[in-house]
């Protein structure tokens, strides 16, 4: 066949390279042509499949680039009709010419199979690349005839007798197929037949040039393999992934970010394309979005909270995370950015947060003095009351306790903020609050100190259980803002062909232990059943992306609740898989228990309420809610009260009692 000829760009490229091998860098060439490193990148690329380039990777992630020596004096085999291809005559193929350096030169070359063919296919000649690349020595092959190097159903129809006529008629021939080894083993190779005429215009031989193409071909295999499991990778993951270029266009946008930033996956487009608003809604001016700031910085860009406008009108919130690429040459033009949808995570902490501050308004004067811990200081630093409550929880009896020295009683914050705290409310007669852990109690106290004229009022409880749940929430957003997914391939027997580490640190397993194990290891039977179904669907095309929540069992015998997104994957082999990416969705549903349980304490309070009744009202004098005893004692229900006029349901001898009350208390008295 007929090598595909160079554009004027690509032999602009080419002349960069000298003919002895000198490797360049993809900087050096694109300031020698005075182009963008990836324009000149693209050209490399191009001359690389051209076969007329080679090139490696050196390093982390840089590249260098180089003509193989070959390509400059004839060992690489020019293209039929290829004027210098005559140049090589009967004398100099022969090695009659005098030109030791030429022979030299080929003899020296190993990458390729270079020899001579006389008119009738017989090895003349054979350099140490052949002797590399076929396996025989020179005393083995002169003298046989070429079609050796062919397969017996090659031979059997004839396809080395039509490659030397095709080469004959034409003047050269290309191909790339497979050949054979002194051994019996195949090979891929491409092939140049080039035929040498003497000055009469006949054929007195053939110049035959072969590289092996297994390396290569097994390269690209790899290349494409690992390029559709990045593709299935992007497809399945629960977060957006985008790559920008330095000019703000965008080279890759997966499914989920098209879905939360309302782009098209495919076509051209940048980031102006769509708005995008800072935490206090301002319009953040492309020049000013994260992805600039880390192609300037060449540093990460981490977990920056960002709103695009929705189609229903609405605001979606996005937490984004940006990472500079280094490009071929070293150098960083692009950034990968991550962007995850965040609106129901704020929303849930926004309730929650409301929540938590009615419920300790609506109910810190009532229980305030109850539940709390309760220590009398006078000017002096003298415990004047310690109530129950104080007394269990510090362990010490308040008999004990009282009339001692409270700097001498409690040793472990006679030093550092707590008395600090104290100090300071004396001093400026203003309440204050504070925090702190006590290595002795092994919990996390919070106090409220009152000052007055004759010492201190300090009320104390422990919020241990609340910083722990402070302290999960925080844990629970880091995971959900920072992209820690666990990835896992599964063969068609449904065993693990790769975990990454997150994966293998969500079920407490060895990677290694792992790997080869059946799917049930971690999965339950049944959900195994469920996805191989939805892998049926998958590959049937009657599902895009499975979703399947499930629980996964870990190596200490507990279990977590997850989520997994898969799609089917096909190997080398011909087998076909899945590949997952799976979250961990524990911590959302405990914080969905939590606020229930919050719900659920609030109401039980208000509905146990001993000896009286706890109710609100709103500005109409209406109730919003009414429990306790004295709901019993009227026979009534919540349902019965709420929304009410309180002057329809209560007694007219109190409605002149307490109304007024209420009145006053809504003025703000």
């Amino acid at each position: 066949m007929e090598s595909t000829p160079l554009t004027e760009a690509l032999r602009e490229t080419l002349a960069q390279f000298d003919d002895r091998g000198t490797p360049l860098t993809t900087s050096e060439v694109a300031d020698s042509l005075d182009l963008g490193r990836r324009s000149t990148y693209g050209r490399l690329e191009r001359l690389v499949d051209h076969d007329r380039l080679d090139t490696k990777k050196v390093g982390a992630s840089a590249r260098v680039w180089w003509r193989p020596v070959g390509t400059a004096v004839g060992v690489r085999s020019p293209a039929p009709g290829d004027e210098r291809a005559r140049s090589v005559d009967d004398q100099s193929f022969h090695g009659q010419s005098g030109n030791g350096e030429f022979e030299a030169l080929v003899d020296a070359v190993d990458e390729y199979a270079i020899f001579g063919l006389d008119p009738d296919g017989y090895v003349r000649t054979w350099n140490s690349g052949a002797r590399a690349i076929k396996g025989y020595e020179a005393e083995e092959i002169v003298g046989q005839h070429f079609s050796a190097f062919y397969t017996d159903e090659d031979v059997a129809e004839g396809v080395p007798a039509r490659n030397l006529a095709a080469a004959t008629a034409e003047g050269g021939f290309e191909d790339v197929g497979w050949r054979v080894r002194a051994d019996g083993e195949r090979f891929r190779a491409r092939v140049a037949i080039t035929a040498i005429r003497d000055e009469a215009g006949d054929i007195r031989g053939f110049a035959k040039v072969i590289r092996d193409m297994t390396d290569r071909d097994r390269r690209e295999q790899e290349l494409r393999r690992e390029k559709e499991f990045t593709r299935k990778v992007l497809r399945t993951a629960p977060v957006g992934v985008l790559v920008l270029g330095d000019d703000g266009s965008f080279e890759v946008v997966n499914q989920r970010a098209s879905e939360l930033l309302g782009i098209p996956e495919e076509g051209s487009h940048a980031v102006g394309v769509k708005d995008v608003y800072d935490a206090a809604g301002d319009l953040i001016p492309p020049a000013e979005r994260p992805y600039v700031r880390a192609l300037e910085t060449g540093e990460s860009v981490r977990n920056v909270h960002l709103a695009v406008d929705t189609d229903d009108g609405g605001r979606r919130w996005l937490s984004n995370n940006v990472e500079p690429l280094d490009g071929a040459d070293g150098d960083g033009d692009r950034v990968l950015v991550t962007v995850e949808d965040i609106t129901q995570l704020r929303e849930q902490n926004e309730r929650l947060r409301r929540q938590r501050d009615d419920l300790e308004r609506e109910l810190e004067d009532v229980f305030a003095r109850v539940d709390d811990g309760f220590l009398g200081v006078d000017d002096d630093w003298r415990l004047t009351y310690v109530n129950d409550t104080a007394a269990d929880l510090i362990g010490i009896p308040a008999s004990e306790l009282l009339g001692s020295n409270a700097w001498e009683a409690f040793p472990e914050v006679a030093e550092g903020d707590p008395r600090a705290a104290a100090e300071r409310a004396v001093e400026t007669q203003e309440s204050t609050e504070i925090e702190f852990h006590s290595d002795l109690l092994d919990a996390w106290l919070e106090a409220r100190i009152h000052p007055s004229e004759n010492g201190l009022s300090v009320y104390f409880r422990d919020g241990t259980a609340e910083k722990r749940r402070e302290r999960e929430l925080e844990q629970y957003e880091r995971v959900v803002e920072t992209i820690d997914d666990g990835v896992y391939v599964l063969d068609s027997d449904r065993r693990f062909r790769l975990v990454n580490e997150a994966f293998a640190s969500m079920t407490g397993y060895d990677r290694d232990d792992l790997v080869g194990s059946r799917a049930e290891r971690v999965f339950s039977d049944e959900l195994v059943d469920v996805a191989n179904d939805k892998q049926t669907a998958l590959e049937s095309g009657r599902l895009d992306v499975a979703v399947q929540e499930e629980e996964l069992h870990r190596a200490d015998g507990t279990s977590l609740v997850v989520e997994t997104r898969f799609d089917s994957f096909e190997f080398d082999d011909g087998g076909t898989g899945r590949v997952g990416v799976t979250r961990d969705i524990t911590d959302r549903i405990e914080r969905q228990r939590t606020l229930e349980e919050y719900r659920r304490r609030y109401d039980t309070l208000v509905d146990l309420f001993p000896n009286g009744a706890v109710t609100l009202v709103d500005r109409d004098l209406c109730y919003v809610t009414f429990g306790g005893s004295l709901m019993r004692n009227y026979s009534l229900t919540r349902e019965d009260i709420e929304g009410e006029p309180v002057r329809e349901i209560m007694p007219d001898d109190l409605v002149s009692a307490v109304v007024p009350g209420y009145e006053r208390a809504l003025d703000g008295e």
